[in-house]
């Protein structure tokens, strides 16, 4: 074997040792430091598939001359499929064991504002049968547009919208100073035949002020970034603290505007149960733009519930999709 031969099989053999180290280094970076350094949340907010991108160059070239590393780089891959982008394997049966009184469908959604296709969100509503929908970035106004069938119990304002089968009582709006952030919140008990619940209806604070800082402005805009990352701490402590306060049966949906590896996510809402981690299949993308999809709108459950299943619905005209989660009340 002559010596350029020699040295391109070395050269394959660390690059794709080298990339797996590189690809563990990212998804450390990811979970230990997005949200925490703005550094580390553009590549939370981020596409974070072009971590695949050098797999197109390695791959064949291992594949022809240095085939024990191919399970380097599959194992890379995996790395970046799964915790890095976050490709869920829902465990859990949709199969309901319990009564339909201990069931929960609960529908979560942005809107997306006054260009919704409300036609299509109603049609939703009418193929999926939830007993509770939360809307973000609602325009007021156009309730009956979705909620055509008897039997909706409707509140609508302050940009939020909660549709229930059940009667339900607002509790409270936190928004403003009452939040310390950007976002808004409002809290209901809803009176379903399992007892009462607390249901939190949030669209807590983005961070696209500051991920635009950063784009436009380099590393000037990194205060930006951080100064967003500091509100979007607050309001989840604020928020997270109210609902461990609501017992085993609080249930929170809605536009979180932060994934499940974020660093204020794991530390304010880990003590719920995400119902796509739990029972999704897939990356469960919610937010959508040209070049990437993230999972930003979740839905939430307290240890009286069980997620029995899990699912990103079709396009209704918004930039994000629904998110469709099956509970089932396993509390007192």
């Amino acid at each position: 074997m002559n010596a350029p031969r020699i040295g391109l099989r070395a050269l394959t053999g660390w690059s794709c040792w080298g990339y797996l180290v590189a690809i563990v280094a990212a998804w450390l970076l990811l979970i230990l430091a997005g949200d925490r350094w703005w550094v580390a949340t553009l590549l939370l907010f981020g596409p974070r598939w072009v971590l695949l991108l050098p797999l197109a160059l390695l791959l064949p070239l291992a594949s022809l001359i240095r085939r024990r590393h191919v399970g380097v780089l599959l194992g890379a891959a995996l790395v970046v499929i799964g915790p890095v982008m976050g490709c869920c394997l829902g465990l859990s049966s949709g199969d309901f064991s319990a009564p339909p009184s201990r069931r929960l469908r609960v529908l979560t959604c942005n809107a997306g504002g006054p260009d919704v296709n409300a036609e299509a969100l109603g049609t939703l509503v009418q193929v999926m049968l939830p007993d509770v929908v939360a809307l973000q970035e609602w325009p007021a106004g156009r309730e009956d547009e979705v909620f055509w069938g008897r039997g909706w119990h409707v509140r609508a304002g302050n940009s939020l919208c909660l549709a229930s089968r059940h009667p339900f009582r607002e509790v409270s709006v936190l928004q403003g100073t009452s939040l310390g952030g950007r976002g808004v919140v409002i809290r209901h008990e809803v009176d379903t035949p399992a007892g009462t619940i607390e249901f939190f209806n949030v669209h807590l604070a983005t961070p696209r002020e500051g991920l635009e800082a950063v784009l436009g402005s380099g590393w000037r805009g990194g205060k930006t970034l951080e100064r967003d990352i500091a509100i979007r701490w607050h309001e989840s402590e604020v928020v997270s603290e109210l609902a461990r306060t609501a017992g085993d049966s609080v249930v929170v949906a809605g536009d979180f505007n932060m994934p499940c590896e974020s660093a204020i996510y794991r530390h304010h809402w880990s003590t719920l149960t995400d119902a796509f981690s739990a029972a999704g299949t897939g990356f469960g993308y919610s937010k959508r733009t040209r070049w990437f999809g993230a999972r930003i709108d979740h839905v939430l459950a307290g240890r009286g519930w069980r997620c029995r299943s899990c699912r990103v619905g079709p396009d209704v005209g918004s930039d994000h999709l629904p998110v469709i989660a099956d509970l089932e009340y396993v509390g007192d």
